[in-house]
């Protein structure tokens, strides 16, 4: 089983475990591949790849990091999982995963802290992909930025960044304009106006 982070920073991680983010933009293209998608002229999904044709003709095969129907888990720190989701418990189960005799030696794995070092069958949480699709960032809209995690203050009507923690702005006057504001936070300042091809994952909370 493969795994899939996000980001926690800005709530990300919880907003998917609490149903309300639901979409996953990703950044999955080099130069040379951003080049042969600009000049395509159409695209199909095909059992974990994106097909790109022109005028008919297939001119290239992108093999997707997840496919339709996969199933992923979630990637938490250890610490997370034991002390938030779990309970003490779970320290027996990394114990038997990592053949560590003494609980208290379990703080010292790599995945205690970092979620990069997790494996995926001790995670709580699954997703399932169920839609794969390719476009341009700056095409995304109003709806996909909600399923992003973009929230929406009905009384105000004003759109923001999911936890986004230290935000000093009062809210963005449209749900792009919020969403611009945390792919520039999660990926890097001037991502949006790049204006890159993404990867775009559907998918479904899986309890």
């Amino acid at each position: 089983m493969k795994k899939i982070m996000f980001n926690d920073r800005y709530g990300l991680t919880q907003a998917v475990i609490e149903g309300r983010k639901t979409m996953t933009r990703r950044l999955e293209f080099d130069d040379k591949l951003q080049k042969i998608i600009a000049d395509s002229d159409s695209y199909y999904y095909d059992d974990g790849y994106l097909v790109f044709a022109t005028q008919g003709v297939d001119i290239h095969h992108v093999k997707t990091r997840y496919k339709i129907g996969e199933l992923i888990a979630i990637a938490e720190s250890y610490f997370y999982v034991r002390n938030i989701v779990v309970g003490q418990e779970y320290n027996d189960r990394l114990c038997k995963a990592y053949r560590i005799e003494h609980t208290d030696d379990v703080v010292k794995l790599a995945g205690w802290s970092n979620k990069e070092f997790v494996r995926a069958d001790l995670m709580p949480y699954r997703i399932r992909i169920t839609g794969i699709k390719c476009e341009r960032l700056q095409d995304i809209s109003d709806e996909d930025c909600m399923k992003e995690g973009v929230l929406g203050d009905v009384e105000y009507d004003k759109y923001e960044v999911y936890s986004l923690f230290g935000n000093s702005d009062d809210g963005f006057d449209t749900p792009r304009e919020a969403f611009a504001s945390l792919i520039d936070k999660i990926s890097s300042c001037g991502t949006w106006a790049h204006n890159p091809w993404v990867v775009v994952y559907e998918f479904e909370l899986v309890k």
